[in-house]
């Protein structure tokens, strides 16, 4: 009888929980059909005593850099030394606005002369109608964001695709009628992707990939600019929907080149282990999160660390995964060190003196690591073969494949001056590849902004 019973509310939550689904889904349509009559409403908002743009981009990232300082007079040094990054800025354009929808707090930091970040609050959940909520913040964010363009005047709207303001992005080009520039980084939005997405079946699956697929043509399509950080980038771009003639393949320049300085410090590896017998190490640093397929990294590092009892592995980063990766490497956990959140200062250290720099998929950390002249190992992923050939300027393993990877760790342990010549070549190819990245940068925007640009 206890048995029925609760099979029976079961059996009437499930009913309740598909209702709201269904409700919720129908009232996120209605809402978000009547999109266009509030970007026909701020558009006429935005032109009514408008000034001519101005030398000025308007950034919408997804996230805020990982440290936000509030400016006052004894920390504003250290925010210039500790926030020069080229992400937000394009030549040419003395002033950028970057807009991160994310915070506890309205805010407006200062990170360099030149980037004002404004973090905006969070306030709008609700669990049972997220997809409603969801329509509700881009009504409530909308405005906000015409309301900034039109004070600032920028003349270009600039955002990082794929990524969480996608759709705002594109709808605040139709408001100002500003051009639309798009940095590509990879080829899957960072803050949602999941690692078995592409293999899952059934109803929800399929629609998410599909809704993914939609979202990117529909921004591509309407893009100005698309600027492919490799040439991976470029190809996905065009794959998904912008004009090949509207794509430029202009790399992120690497943090260890051109004006980044780090301070020369040496913070001995040897002393985060209390293993004396430990004579090789590896180093692997990243967030600690699915898309950066670290699970087959660590399942290769683990049967290398198993074969040589004198080999450790230094991890930094956070993330969601550190506890399943923790759990992955307990037989060898002595040999195992987290650093966490390790500044760049630090983290060189490492770098240099490890024998092994392990980037199952890296962006600024296969180049860093190239620059730093260690040897590479990675999957035969995105990019990673532009700047990698196996065995000539690093080691590349076939995702996901175990034992390859597994190899090329013996191999480097084996034959360490073989392993160093290899990497000498890295560096040359990465220096070859960057050097002339600033130079490209300026054509492009002077072919694309010749007005903006004299």
């Amino acid at each position: 009888m206890k048995l029925i019973f609760t099979k029976t509310w079961a059996f009437i939550f499930n009913l309740i929980n598909i209702f709201f689904k269904i409700l919720d889904a129908i009232l996120s349509i209605f809402l978000f059909l009547l999109c266009p009559i509030l970007v026909c409403f701020l558009k006429l908002a935005f032109f009514r005593n408008s000034a001519p743009a101005s030398k000025k981009i308007l950034f919408i990232g997804s996230s805020p850099p990982n440290k936000i300082y509030k400016v006052n007079e004894k920390n504003y040094s250290k925010i210039i030394d500790e926030s020069r990054n080229s992400q937000f800025t394009l030549p040419f354009f003395p002033h950028t606005y970057a807009l991160y929808f994310c915070g506890s707090q309205k805010s407006i930091y200062k990170l360099t002369p030149k980037v004002i970040t404004i973090v905006f609050p969070k306030k709008l959940k609700f669990q049972l109608f997220k997809r409603t909520f969801k329509v509700i913040r881009l009504f409530y964010e909308l405005p906000i964001l015409t309301k900034l363009a039109k004070k600032i005047n920028p003349s270009i709207i600039y955002t990082n695709i794929p990524g969480n303001n996608i759709l705002i992005s594109v709808l605040l080009k139709f408001i100002t009628r500003r051009p639309l520039v798009a940095q590509v980084m990879g080829s899957y939005d960072l803050s949602s992707y999941n690692d078995s997405l592409e293999t899952q079946e059934g109803i929800k699956p399929f629609l998410l990939r599909n809704y993914n697929k939609i979202l990117l043509s529909f921004a591509f399509r309407y893009c100005d600019l698309v600027l492919g950080f490799n040439k991976y980038c470029s190809d996905f771009s065009i794959h998904n929907g912008a004009h090949p003639s509207k794509v430029r393949n202009v790399r992120i320049i690497p943090h260890l080149m051109h004006g980044y300085e780090v301070e020369e410090c040496f913070f001995p590896i040897s002393k985060l282990f209390n293993n004396s017998r430990l004579k090789h190490y590896m180093i692997l640093w990243s967030r600690l999160s699915s898309e950066k397929r670290l699970r087959y990294a660590i399942e290769g590092a683990l049967k290398a660390m198993q074969a040589r009892k004198d080999l450790g592995l230094i991890i930094c980063g956070e993330g969601d995964l550190k506890e399943s990766i923790e759990e992955q490497l307990l037989p060898v956990k002595e040999r195992v060190y987290f650093a966490g959140y390790t500044h760049l200062t630090q983290l060189v250290s490492y770098i240099k003196q490890a024998d092994i720099a392990l980037i199952p998929l890296g962006g600024y950390a296969l180049t860093e690591a190239a620059l730093l002249k260690t040897p590479i190992i990675s999957f035969d992923i995105e990019w990673h073969r532009e700047l990698l050939t196996d065995y000539v300027s690093g080691f590349i393993a076939d995702y996901p494949n175990i034992d390859q990877l597994y190899s090329r760790i013996i191999y480097i342990l084996d034959h360490p001056k073989d392993a160093q010549n290899i990497a000498d070549k890295a560096y040359l190819q990465t220096m070859q590849m960057f050097n002339s990245v600033q130079q490209k940068f300026q054509e492009v925007i002077k072919e694309f902004f010749p007005e903006d640009t004299k």
